[in-house]
Formats: C-alpha cells, structure tokens, sequence
C-alpha cells in the first residue's frame, strides 16, 4: 500500500471540520476514509473508488455505516442527485486494503480528531474553552488547530500529493455539507 494522504478543512469558530480525509491509491483504484459537518451532526464513512485511475470509468463505493468491515453501497449520480444503493457482496474492498483502512483511520482519527462524546477527549475540550471555540460532535485537536492555514474563509491541512481530483470526484456523491473549490 502507498502513504496515505490527508485533508481536512475547517471552521474552527464556526462549524468545526467540514472534512477530513485521508486517501491511499491501491493500483488503479483508491481506497479512504472521510468524516465532515452534515447539517448539525456529522457523518463518517469509508470509501473505495475503483478504477479511478484507469481513465475508463469509476465505480464508487461507500460504506454504509463507519465500519469498513460492515455493509457497502455504490454511489451514482442520476439526475444531479447521488443514489446510494445496497451491493452484494457486502464488500468491494480486498481484505488487505480493508484491513489497512483499518489501521489508518484509526490513527489518522486518533492524531488529528476528537469527539465531543469521547470521555477521553477532557483535555481537548479544556484547551477550546481557553481558546474560546465551541465544541463541536467532531473538532480537530487542540494541538493540531496551528497546523491548519486559512483558505477562502476556512482553514485547510493537506499532504504535499494529496490529488485534488480525489475530493472533486467524492464531493458530488458524499453526503458531507463540504464543497471544495
């Protein structure tokens, strides 16, 4: 498997993450994780888009709850919209990717997010009263918010080769609020 390369944009004092993601391409296809603002809550989910780099069509699949080991669905857009509809099998992922979207959405969750409901999270939610920011149900970690520059009224974290056209292709078929570009 390649490095995994990561995203994440958000509004610290206003929405908290719009997104975070993290991608790695397995041979043609490309294989993720995101989670993002949707509404008032937020939503996370696996993804896997296979063929994206063959040039002659993708198919995308996203989980169908934050477990890359449970049910998966394609995504389409028809008619403007994104249709989710259940596969069989239940996943399109080979085990040996899925086991490695395992291992890296748990570290890429553990380094960079927290959750309000975490009972762990005590000294994230200290250091946003200090700084004034409103915990939000997802918040990018205290230590981390540096990191992150402004961007067209958000701020953004990206690898170096994080490809673009990755959260192009996902935006128009996720159900995260966040739109790029």
């Amino acid at each position: 498997m390649s490095e995994p390369r990561a995203y994440l944009a958000a509004e610290p004092d206003g929405r908290g993450v719009l997104v975070a993601m993290f991608y790695f391409p397995s041979g043609r296809d490309v294989g993720g994780w995101f989670a993002g603002a949707t509404g008032a809550g937020f939503t996370a989910r696996f993804f896997w888009l296979e063929n994206f780099y063959a040039g002659d069509g993708t198919a995308t699949y996203v989980s169908a709850a934050d477990d890359v080991h449970g049910d998966w669905l394609s995504a389409a857009i028809e008619h403007g919209r994104t249709v989710m509809r259940a596969i069989d099998p239940p996943s399109p992922v080979p085990e040996e990717a899925a086991s490695e979207l395992d291992r890296i959405q748990d570290f890429f969750a553990r380094e960079w997010l927290f959750f309000a409901e975490d009972p762990e999270a005590g000294a994230d939610v200290n250091a946003y009263a200090g700084l004034g920011l409103a915990v939000k149900p997802l918040n990018i970690r205290a230590k981390r918010l540096g990191r992150l520059q402004p961007a067209s009224g958000t701020r953004i974290e990206r690898t170096l080769d994080f490809d673009l056209q990755v959260i192009d292709f996902l935006q128009g078929r996720w159900p995260l609020d966040y739109r790029h570009g």
